[in-house]
Order: C-alpha cells, then structure tokens, then sequence
C-alpha cells in the first residue's frame, strides 16, 4: 500500500539507493524493520522529505518437507535463494540464514498475505524447473513476531516466520499441528496460510 507521508530521512539508517533520484532508497527504521522509499518525481533530490513509502515485509523461512520420495528431494538454499528472486519480480532480496531452524529470509513490498501467495506460486514453479514431482500441496503457514527479539536474531519483531511446508495431505497435517487453534490464538491480521492448492 502506498502511502504519503513526511519523512525526517537523519531519523534512518540508509542501507543503499539506486543510482538516480527515482530508484529505491533502502531504509532502516529504529526498530530494525525494513522500509523502502520510492521517490514521487524524478526531479525530487533525495535528501527531500517528501516521498511515497513503502513498509516492506519480511519473511524468514523454514522447511518442512513431508513428502517422501527421490523425486521430491530436499533443495539446495543458496540455489533456491537466487530462483526465488529470478523468478519473481516481487521478491526483492533473498538472504541464506545459517540457522539450525530458519532457512532463508526473503523481503518484498507486498502485503503479507499477497507475498505469502507468490512464495507458495515461486517455490512450485523452481521445483517443476528442476523436474521435480509436483503431486503434493506446497504450504505457506505464517506468524508476525509482535514481541521484542534477542539481538542477531532472524527473526525481529515486525517480521513473520512462516513455515513453507510440502505435504500430501493438507488436510491431515494442518490437523496433525493443531492448525485451528494456533490461529484461533491470534489476532487476524498477524496469521495466514496460503496453500498451492487454492494459488
């Protein structure tokens, strides 16, 4: 969603910029979390405070692959990392975590539920480029992390971890987490879950 709005850009750290005064400026609010600024005319400087903005949103990813089989092997991250960018003109960057549970982080200005769509579609579409066997659902469960994280974490306050799961049965996995109720403890516009069977 675009917004207009006054900016004091000292308030932020800049994280990079494009090369001409209407390419993104990379932002990085106080809290950590990241912003991107597009600039509303090319004639605007880029020190001017008046901009169109976008709150980016970040994912951090972790897989759980269910299905078992040769033809479903598990992905390669530094390879998948650079598909998910290729093949999607949304997803902005992409980051390989070192991480026992998180696998990747991935960012984009798209609304959660939207980004959440395109993953799922990205994720099946690099699997079906690497002749991989389709005949299984692709999951995105996600949760925003609204409290505060330990310093270096992945996971920041304001990002969402969600979980890209590959099952055959939708259904009984969902179940098998106790899916409804973990929702049913959250508030509404902090959960989603986006399935490849509906994308």
């Amino acid at each position: 969603m675009i917004t207009r709005s006054t900016l004091c850009l000292d308030q932020f750290e800049i994280l990079g910029k494009g090369g001409s005064s209407c390419s993104p400026l990379f932002l990085c609010q106080p809290d950590g979390r990241p912003l991107i600024i597009y600039h509303r005319q090319a004639e605007i400087p880029l020190d001017s405070p008046e901009v169109y903005f976008f709150l980016m949103t970040t994912f951090v990813l972790s897989h759980n692959l269910q299905v078992q089989s040769d033809l479903v092997p598990a992905l390669n991250f530094e390879l998948l990392a650079q598909e998910l960018k290729s093949l999607s003109k949304n997803i902005s960057s992409t980051v390989v975590l070192n991480h026992p549970h998180w696998k990747l982080s991935i960012s984009s200005d798209l609304s959660p539920q939207d980004m959440a769509v395109d993953l799922v579609q990205t994720w099946s579409e690099h699997r079906r480029q690497l002749g991989h066997d389709m005949n299984h659902v692709v999951l995105a469960l996600g949760g925003r992390k609204d409290s505060q994280a330990s310093p270096g974490a992945p996971l920041q306050e304001g990002y969402w971890g969600v979980d890209l799961v590959e099952t055959p049965d939708e259904s009984t996995f969902l179940q098998a987490i106790n899916w409804e109720a973990l929702k049913a403890g959250r508030p509404e516009d902090a959960i989603f879950e986006v399935s490849s069977r509906a994308s």
